[in-house]
């Protein structure tokens, strides 16, 4: 059985390197945003699905509620918190799997600070129409 090129099925991203990015900058850039960008409507999909399980009525709380409550339950939700990070890592091969285990912490923010924008940003096209 033949195994399939995951990193073939991420988007490409275009940024510059400077000389002043860190690893970590470039690790971002390199390898998160791409998995963060294919991985985004389950990542939002995941959150919203907390959300209706913490508040059966989110759908109908009013924008501000709501962002608040993403934004409450991506910052503090440590189950939830998990569930989305291991989105991500479960994309990483080897290198960027030492890579992360030797900056786990930074990592795991960045993960999470750019989930959290990218959940903020999109997840109205995600609650389901019943909601």
């Amino acid at each position: 059985m033949s195994e399939i090129n995951i990193k073939s099925l991420l988007p490409a991203i275009k940024f510059e390197i400077t000389e002043s990015m860190t690893e970590s900058e470039l690790f971002q850039n390199q390898t998160l945003r791409p998995i963060l960008k294919f991985q985004g409507p389950g990542l939002c999909r995941l959150t919203l699905m907390y959300c209706f399980q913490m508040n059966p009525n989110f759908g109908s709380l009013s924008g501000t509620k709501k962002r608040k409550m993403l934004n409450d339950l991506v910052s503090g939700n440590q189950a939830l918190r998990n569930h989305l990070i291991g989105m991500i890592i479960s994309f990483f091969d080897k290198q960027e799997w030492d890579f992360y285990s030797n900056k786990q912490k930074d990592i795991n923010k960045r993960i999470l600070a750019m989930i959290q924008v990218r959940v903020l940003d999109s997840y109205e096209k995600f609650i389901p129409e019943s909601n």
